[in-house]
């Protein structure tokens, strides 16, 4: 078993009911925005991921890796107070180049012109997924309310997961899904004056 409760079952926790219950939500939620990223990022078609858009934005694959290495720093660097797991145990091994020995945040600022190897950096992504999972499981009464030191001051922990890294998942999955629309409607319109 995974840890998860089936929706609508009744939980009877022996210690805090109110927070063995937020951990359950946040663990839930935080699954099913990765399973929403990672079923939209399936859909967008090879080409398109890597194409780099006029202007400074970076591509669908860069502006992923940017998302997963800040969940990566966010759960490790300010809840678990540990270096991010593509400084440690998956150094060399993410997909992404010029990543070891610098911090994930200065690679992401870097913008960086070597797009991510997608399929490595997808393995690399699980573990950044599973990681989390595992440090909400393994969370006691307290710890969502401890503080964390994050680029905004001191948060509670809570606050990282849902306030960072579950709202930057919705966000970024968001903007994917609605440039994927745009693309489908401009081609079912350009279809339809036979083009």
């Amino acid at each position: 078993s995974d840890g998860m409760v089936p929706r609508g079952a009744k939980v009877q926790c022996k210690r805090g009911e109110a927070i063995m219950e937020s951990i359950i939500l946040l663990r839930r939620q935080l699954k099913e925005a990765h399973e929403w990223l990672e079923a939209t990022m399936r859909k967008v078609p090879p080409a398109q991921l890597h194409r780099k858009p006029p202007g400074k934005t970076e591509s669908v694959a860069m502006a992923y890796a940017h998302l997963v290495l800040g969940e990566d720093s966010a759960i490790n660097s300010m809840v678990r107070r540990t270096a991010p797991l593509a400084l440690t145990s998956w150094a060399g091994k993410t997909g992404l180049c010029n990543v070891s020995g610098r911090s994930t945040v200065l690679w992401a600022d870097s913008k960086a012109e070597v797009e991510p190897d997608l399929p490595r950096f997808r393995v690399f992504a699980q573990a950044v997924y599973a990681n989390s999972d595992a440090c909400l499981a393994s969370m006691g009464d307290t710890d969502l309310e401890r503080k964390a030191d994050t680029l905004m001051g001191q948060r509670t922990v809570r606050w990282v997961f849902t306030g960072a890294v579950i709202a930057a998942i919705h966000d970024f999955t968001r903007e994917v899904r609605f440039l994927q629309d745009a693309r489908d409607a401009r081609a079912t319109a350009m279809s339809g004056l036979g083009f």
